[in-house]
Order: C-alpha cells, then sequence, then structure tokens
C-alpha cells in the first residue's frame, strides 16, 4: 500500500477512536464537597454546595503558620425547581462544578417530605455523580449545619464522610446511597431509608432514621429503633443494654452480633404472615451492681431476658414501621422471592400493612469475664 494510503488511513482512524474530548484543566473546575436541598422560600427549592478551599483538605498541622479558619465556602440558589436552583447556582460560580469529589449529600426533612423524584431524576442525569454518595437527611437548616466548624478543623464533607464510615457508628447510621435508593424505587420491594443527622455540641451527631414509603418520607425511627433495625439488617459492632427485671439493675454487651432470617407464608385464607427468627450475641460490657463472676445459672437467666428484650423491641418496631407503610427493612422483597407469580399481582404497599409478623429472638453470651 502507498505511503500515502498508509497516512489517510491512519488520519481516519484517530478521528473515530474514542477519546477524551470533553477533557478540562483541574484549574477550570470547582468541586463539590457537599450537596444539600431544602424548601427555600415560598416553596422555593433551595440549593447548596460546600466548596473547600483549595489547599485545604488537609487537616491543618499543629505548629504551622498556615491555619485555615476558614476551610470551605457555602454557597446556595433557590429556583422554581431543582434544575432552576442548579441554573442559579450555576452562575454564581466561575468555573465548571465538579461531582466526583462529593463526599455526601444532606437533604432537609421538609423537602424529603414533598417527592425525591425530582431530586433523583436530577443527579441521576448528572455526568460524574458518584453513585455510592451517601444520603442523609436533617430538621435543622442544611446551610446553618454545613457552617459548623468541627473540633478536627474538617471540611465538612470529609468530616462527615469519615463520622459515617466508623464501625461504631454502623448501627446508628445504616448507610442509605445514591444507587440504593435508586434501586429500592424502581424495584419496588423496599421503600428507601437515610441516617437522620443534627448539630450536637456545636458538632454532628446522627439521630435516628428517616424512612420512607416510596419517593416520600412518612416518618423517622429513633436512636434505639435504630439500633433494632440494625439487629434484623445483620450490622455488626452494636452495643444493648437490657433491664434485668424490677430493682435487679441492668446489663449491658457489645460486639454484638445478630444473624435474622425471615420467612414469608400465605396460609389457606390468604392471610401473609412473616416469620422473623433473629439470633444474637453479645460480650458483656457492665453489670449495674457490678458483680465479679457470673454464674451459669445467672448467665441463663440473662440471655433469656436480653432475648425477650429483643423480641418485644423487635415487635414494636415492625408495628411503628407498619403503621407508617414504609418497609426499609426489605420484607418485600423476601415476599417476591417466595410468590413471585402473587407478587405481580399485587401492590405491596396495599399489602405490607396488614401482614402478620411473629418474631422469635434467641440471645447468647460469649464471654463474661473482666480483663484484669
Amino acid at each position: 500500500m502507498p505511503l500515502k494510503k498508509y497516512l489517510i488511513l491512519i488520519l481516519l482512524v484517530s478521528i473515530f477512536m474514542p477519546g477524551c474530548w470533553d477533557i478540562e484543566e483541574v484549574n477550570n473546575r470547582s468541586s463539590v464537597g457537599v450537596l444539600f436541598l431544602d424548601t427555600g422560600s415560598q416553596q422555593k427549592v433551595k440549593l447548596g454546595a460546600v466548596f473547600p478551599v483549595p489547599g485545604t483538605l488537609l487537616p491543618p498541622v499543629v505548629g504551622m503558620e498556615q491555619q485555615f479558619e476558614k476551610r470551605h465556602i457555602v454557597l446556595t440558589a433557590e429556583g422554581s425547581d431543582i434544575t432552576d436552583a442548579w441554573s442559579n447556582l450555576a452562575s454564581a460560580v466561575s468555573r465548571t462544578i465538579f461531582f466526583g469529589q462529593l463526599r455526601v449529600i444532606i437533604i432537609s426533612d421538609e423537602y424529603a417530605r414533598m417527592n425525591i423524584d425530582n431530586f433523583l431524576d436530577f443527579t441521576g442525569r448528572m455526568p460524574n455523580m458518584p453513585m455510592n454518595i451517601p444520603l442523609l437527611v436533617t430538621k435543622s437548616d442544611p446551610e446553618k449545619l454545613m457552617e459548623i466548624k468541627n473540633n478536627t478543623n474538617f471540611v465538612p464533607g470529609n468530616f462527615i464522610g469519615l463520622y459515617l464510615q466508623s464501625p461504631r457508628k454502623k448501627p446508628l447510621a445504616m448507610p442509605g446511597v445514591l444507587w440504593e435508593v435508586f434501586a429500592d424505587l424502581d424495584n419496588k420491594t423496599s421503600d428507601p431509608f437515610m441516617p437522620m443527622i443534627e448539630e450536637y455540641q456545636k458538632n454532628y451527631r446522627i439521630a435516628g432514621l428517616a424512612v420512607f414509603s416510596g419517593p416520600r418520607m412518612v416518618g423517622e425511627i429513633n436512636m434505639k429503633e435504630t439500633e433494632t433495625a440494625a439487629l434484623i439488617r445483620d450490622v455488626p459492632f452494636g452495643f444493648l443494654t437490657a433491664p434485668l427485671g424490677d430493682n435487679e439493675g441492668l446489663i449491658s454487651y457489645r460486639d454484638i452480633r445478630s444473624r435474622t432470617k425471615i420467612i414469608p407464608e400465605i396460609d389457606n385464607k390468604g392471610v401473609l404472615t412473616f416469620t422473623v427468627r433473629t439470633d444474637v450475641t453479645g460480650k458483656v460490657s457492665e453489670l449495674n451492681p457490678t458483680k465479679k463472676e457470673i454464674t451459669l445459672q445467672e448467665k441463663k437467666q440473662f440471655e433469656t431476658k436480653t432475648a425477650e428484650l429483643i423480641r418485644k423491641d423487635i415487635n414494636g418496631l415492625l408495628q411503628k414501621l407498619q403503621q407508617l407503610n414504609s418497609d426499609p427493612l426489605g420484607f418485600g422483597e423476601k415476599f417476591r422471592a417466595a410468590y413471585p407469580l402473587i407478587w405481580e399481582k399485587i401492590n405491596w404497599h396495599d399489602v405490607y400493612p396488614a401482614a402478620r409478623f411473629e418474631v422469635k429472638a434467641n440471645f447468647k453470651i460469649v464471654q463474661t469475664g473482666m480483663y484484669r
């Protein structure tokens, strides 16, 4: 083949080869660490973003002069819908807004109770939007929440992201990430849930769990109920405190582990019943009043009383969720797997509130001794 034809062929191949046609310099980007949503004034949508100050992503070093008092910038904008608010926000930033380093999305309680479909539609169409981003709900003003200067002086997105990754927070902050919310709403076999965050002693803390029925938040469960939900979902590293009876004191456990089996059954009258069996283990952390040694008989009594407490807590949580018509624990998925033909003919939110639950709980103490 003549050299000229080779050159033409190479030119054509280079034209049609995939490449980075939308490449953009880092200096032209403004990275968002936190995205937050609120209702704004006159029921408008308020959209906010937290931008880290360049050069401050690492925590300040003690003794150095460069101790940034302000390590992030918060910008907000309002609009008739989320796209309009986004347009107004983008017009206030000289650079292209980049979501690739987004750490968390915070939604106000008021916005979450309306409908999050528009928000999901918006995020699903934004380029570079990470799908594993945790979603949180707050009763506070999200903008004021982001202005808190946390003790370690981290940028809010980094601080909250690290906070949620702590193993000890898992029973209190079961993560509701973006892709899971999409999956729950698409499959219709369970409902979304999101940890609730609030200001506490000039810092952040988890305050429970926001539960949804479809795309709307319908209620919340407190921290104790969230721990019970964590038992059903087999979330490890929990703590548990149980009363031993009238004037008998308390016993506390650590390193809680659980395994839950859920079996749906439909009887000949068409009544749907879920058998929920939860097996829990834990290590004795504290006895009040204190006791250096625990006899075998006492150990069995502690296990029996703790198992009964777990059973009552699970029953109470399930009743509350049924009243809210919210299924964040995924009973719909168990029903669909067991009865796929029936599932195709029903609306789960019509069936779920009338379902019955039989809860069985076992508890085993795996360590009682003290380290001396």
